[in-house]
């Protein structure tokens, strides 16, 4: 099987050096389209355009690949270094933004109500909880970038996307919403 890839996507930021970034990382994100053989949609390539969102996301948490070995509470997990799985950054990215939230796994993240509640409508900076089945036990987690936008770190893009949660749904994997989690503290720079 060959690759597709569509690089040819025009970028709307007049920032030199976002569109450097971003060019980078399209590059980078080809040689691992290539090296596992397989077909991605422009759409989908779309999504790895992080200059798209409409909060400014720090660098940092650009490049950032999936490792599903460094979760929340793992031994040898120190925030995004040596990539991480979705709660994890999900909660760094979070964190930057001056939000405190506690390492939680999926299902402790639903259940908790000291440090977040329940939002019945997806709002900016929101956890989305998304899932293959009904439960939060192992759900997958993003970050409403507002817009219906979900930032989230998966196995199937490697690194960041950023899409709707209709798109998510979409895929078997994550048709079931859990539902949204407002975090309660946020303690912005004086």
């Amino acid at each position: 099987m060959c690759c597709r890839y569509s690089a040819d996507r025009s970028l709307r930021s007049g920032n030199r050096t976002v569109f450097d970034r971003v060019r980078r990382l399209r590059s980078s994100l080809s040689s691992i389209i290539s090296d596992r053989q397989c077909i991605v949609s422009p759409m989908e390539t779309d999504a790895l355009d992080l200059s798209r969102s409409p909060i400014a996301i720090p660098p940092q948490f650009w490049g950032i690949r999936y490792n599903g070995d460094n979760f929340p509470d793992a031994l040898g997990t120190h925030g995004i270094e040596g990539g991480v799985n979705c709660q994890q950054y999900a909660y760094s990215v979070l964190r930057h933004f001056g939000f405190e939230v506690p390492d939680f796994r999926s299902s402790e993240l639903w259940d908790d109500t000291a440090h977040t509640i329940i939002s019945r409508n997806m709002k900016a900076f929101d956890l989305v909880l998304v899932h293959n089945e009904p439960r939060s036990y192992g759900a997958h987690v993003g970050v409403s970038l507002g817009r219906g936008l979900v930032l989230h770190l998966s196995k199937k893009f490697d690194l960041p996307a950023i899409e709707t949660l209709k798109q998510m749904q979409r895929r078997d994997e994550y048709r079931h919403l859990i539902g949204f989690k407002t975090v309660r503290v946020r303690r912005l720079p004086s």
